[in-house]
């Protein structure tokens, strides 16, 4: 598990990515660590549908786990698990999040706001991503 200053970096730097934009494009890699709040598996199609279009409004942590607040009252919610590193991705990898992009080693998720896109690698696979409404992300995530 990341100390709370990895924590606290991880949610500036997704701020930086995300912060008052809005989604246009995201994209589910890994199963294991993309979930609904129910803690099912998260379709790579559902993923998208849930964040494409939505702004996000906030990224605030609560301990070691995260939350991006997005407009309509729904939320992204994460946990970085031992390995999780928050990652901005390279400007050719930003023009298209489509299935045949060519992504870095062991990203989970990832998610562009207009030029701007980010992802989670996770060597060990044991980060958790969740989107749903507000209430049940955060039950999700313990909070």
């Amino acid at each position: 598990m990341p100390e709370l200053p990895e924590a606290e970096h991880a949610r500036a730097r997704i701020e930086g990515w995300l912060g008052g934009r809005t989604l246009t494009d995201a994209r589910a890699i890994d199963g294991l660590v993309v979930r609904d709040v129910g803690g099912r598996a998260m379709s790579p199609a559902a993923f998208r549908a849930a964040l494409v279009g939505a702004r996000a409004v906030e990224v605030r942590r609560r301990g070691k786990r995260l939350v991006v607040d997005l407009e309509g009252g729904r939320a992204l919610g994460l946990t970085l698990g031992m390995s999780g590193k928050p990652v901005l991705l390279e400007l050719g990898a930003c023009d298209s999040l489509a299935e045949g992009a060519t992504l870095p080693a062991h990203v989970r998720w990832a998610i562009a706001a207009g030029t701007r896109a980010g992802a989670l690698v996770d060597l060990r696979r044991l980060s958790r991503a969740t989107v749903g409404d507000t209430a049940d992300v955060e039950r999700f995530l313990g909070l």
